[in-house]
């Protein structure tokens, strides 16, 4: 959907939602034995595993799972899917950036259709065009001394926004069940998948596909007459799913992400090239000349800093040809949090000095897809307090 990101802004929530659900349903069981402060703390921090969790989560009582919110920023959908997921209106809150005081004469930007982005280019010229079309009459009527906000509505459904989404895991997993239906449209499905995706990796009982996954996938569909008759597989993940129904998303051709570059003095000529349209690297140059000794090792200043999304980092490689000749790239991670100029670590590992001369190709910067870990000594069922995913540890 060229390019929507979303975040969990308070992730740490997560890691207390089981522990408040379970705490709440013992409470209603045994709260007639608490006699005072240091009862009731000794009950919340008791700990509990993985099947109570799921045991207590699967009852027709949604109360217990209301105990928590968990705060979602989504950068990037269009006012279509706004209008789509804002009609969930039973606790759960929403803010968006105000059209009304949005001005978009300088620039503006526009959310792709799944069906579109992956079609030939001469359809994405001409869905681009009708946008720009739209957009260029917003820009006449503001020169013309109308207002913005009246102008305003003569912008396409497709332009991009932001919206911040605060719900409770029950009605997360409400809203998640009802917009990854296959029924839906693709921009809603891709964005509440990729957001159980991020649930899930914290938390796989409490956001598992039999208690998040639509009807089809929990037990059958409810759709009647109107059911899309492709049920969703009982065990498949969000990931899954994903990558079947959008496998161009995931695994295609190409992946549409734009990294913003933070200038540090980059020339022109000098930002990362990819020669070819599937290269995994993109080219990063010298910006002076440099001689390194045998043994030596030099920190090669790029130009450019990378504001890299969360679950990605960024890698310069070396080139094959530098390898031949016994220069070598360090590859420490370019985290998604760092910000600061991005460098070249080369280290000449062969017996003679070596000459790297000023808009020398020396590296290759790629950016993958990472794992988040989390690194236990137990991998034990029982959760313990102040817990992080499933296990407690």
């Amino acid at each position: 959907m060229d390019h929507i990101e979303t975040k969990i802004l308070n992730s740490y929530t997560i890691q207390k939602a089981a522990q408040n659900m379970v705490f709440a349903a013992r409470l209603t069981q045994q709260g007639h034995c608490i006699q005072n402060m240091g009862d009731l703390m000794a009950l919340y921090q008791k700990s509990f595993t993985d099947k109570t969790v799921d045991r207590i989560a699967s009852l027709p009582h949604p109360t217990v799972q209301k105990f928590t919110v968990i705060t979602v920023a989504i950068v990037g959908a269009s006012r279509r899917f706004l209008a789509q997921i804002t009609r969930h209106q039973n606790e759960v809150k929403f803010m968006s950036a105000s059209l009304q005081y949005s001005n978009y004469s300088e620039k503006a930007a526009f959310a792709i259709p799944y069906e579109i982005l992956f079609s030939e280019q001469r359809y994405i010229d001409l869905y681009l065009q009708s946008c720009l079309s739209d957009l260029r009459c917003y820009q006449e009527l503001c020169s013309l001394g109308f207002h913005h906000d009246s102008a305003g509505y003569a912008l396409p459904h497709a332009l991009r926004n932001i919206l911040i989404i605060c719900a409770t895991p029950y009605e997360w997993k409400h809203m998640i069940s009802q917009r990854i239906c296959r029924r839906n449209t693709d921009e809603t499905r891709i964005v509440m998948l990729d957001i159980w995706q991020k649930l899930y990796e914290f938390d796989p009982v409490l956001f598992s596909p039999k208690l998040t996954g639509p009807f089809c996938q929990r037990g059958c569909c409810e759709e009647g007459a109107m059911s899309c008759g492709i049920p969703i597989p009982k065990d498949w993940s969000p990931l899954e799913i994903m990558r079947a129904d959008y496998p161009l998303l995931v695994e295609g051709r190409k992946l549409f992400m734009k990294i913003k570059l933070i200038d540090f003095g980059l020339e022109k000529d000098h930002y990362p090239f990819r020669p070819h349209e599937n290269d995994a690297g993109a080219d990063v140059y010298m910006p002076y000349d440099c001689t390194l000794k045998p043994g030596e090792i030099a920190r090669i200043p790029l130009g450019f800093g990378l504001m890299i999304p969360d679950g990605y980092a960024g890698y310069v490689f070396p080139r094959s040809s530098m390898a031949a000749k016994g220069l070598v790239c360090e590859l420490p991670p370019i985290d998604s949090g760092y910000r600061g100029e991005i460098h070249a670590i080369i280290s000449n590992v062969s017996s003679e000095s070596q000459i790297l001369r000023k808009d020398t190709r020396v590296g290759q910067l790629v950016i993958t897809p990472v794992l988040i870990a989390d690194f236990v000594l137990d991998l034990g069922e029982a959760r313990d307090i102040g817990a992080f995913g499933s296990t407690g540890e």
